[in-house]
C-alpha cells in the first residue's frame, strides 16, 4: 500500500538498465492503477509492489476502490478518472501532477519532468469517432531515467512491457509506438508532475 509518508526525492539517475517488464493490470480497468501503483514503487511510496511475493492483485483493486472515491464521480468501469490519478499520484511523490493536453510544449513538459527524475503519467486514446476520440481509454508511464538519450522508456501496463521509443514517435501516435500506446491511436494529456 502506498505509505502515509512518501519518498519526496526525485528518481536518481541510474547505470542499471530497466526492467524489460513491471507487473501488469490486473483486469480491463486498472491501466491507470498500474501505472500508480509502478510510480508509487519507483518514488519510494510504496516499495514492496515490486517485491517478487507481493499481492500485486490485492494493491491494485485496494487502489481501484480508493480511486474511484476521491474527486468528481467517475464509472469504475471507465477505470482511473484523471484527477484520481494526478491526486494519488500526488501523494506518493510529494508532487502535484497537472494535466496536459498534447499539443506544441507537451514534450518539453514532458521531457523536464523526466530530465529531473520525474516519471510522467500519460492517458492514450483515439477511436475513429469525433465524440470517442476525445475519451481517455489507457494509461501508460513514461519512465525517468529509463530510456535511452533522446528515447522514451514506456510502461504499458496491458501486456506489463516496458518500450523503448522516440519522443517523436510516441507523442504523434506513430504506427511503430501503437504498442507502447496500449495500441490505441494517440496520446490525449499527460499528468506532469510540477515543482508546485
Amino acid at each position: 500500500m502506498i505509505s502515509p509518508y512518501p519518498a519526496r526525492a526525485p528518481l536518481p539517475a541510474s547505470e542499471e538498465p530497466a526492467p524489460r517488464t513491471y507487473p501488469a493490470q490486473v483486469d480491463p480497468t486498472t491501466c491507470g492503477i498500474a501505472v500508480l501503483s509502478l510510480l508509487a514503487a519507483r518514488a519510494g511510496a510504496d516499495p514492496h509492489y515490486l517485491d517478487p511475493d507481493a499481492d500485486v492483485e490485492a494493491e491494485q483493486k485496494h487502489l481501484h476502490a480508493l480511486a474511484a472515491r476521491v474527486g468528481t464521480p467517475w464509472p469504475q468501469a471507465l477505470g482511473t478518472s484523471p484527477w484520481a490519478l494526478a491526486r494519488l499520484a500526488r501523494h506518493a511523490t510529494g508532487r502535484r501532477h497537472r494535466i496536459a493536453f498534447n499539443g506544441p510544449g507537451l514534450r518539453a513538459r514532458i521531457d523536464t519532468a523526466l530530465a529531473s527524475g520525474w516519471d510522467v503519467p500519460v492517458y492514450t486514446g483515439g477511436a475513429r469517432t469525433a465524440l470517442s476520440a476525445l475519451i481517455p481509454r489507457h494509461v501508460v508511464l513514461i519512465l525517468a531515467h529509463e530510456g535511452a538519450p533522446a528515447r522514451y522508456a514506456v510502461f504499458e501496463p496491458s501486456s506489463g512491457r516496458v518500450f523503448t521509443l522516440g519522443p517523436d514517435e510516441f507523442l504523434l501516435g506513430a504506427d511503430s509506438a501503437r504498442p507502447a500506446l496500449g495500441h490505441w491511436r494517440r496520446v490525449l494529456f499527460a499528468l506532469v508532475p510540477s515543482a508546485h
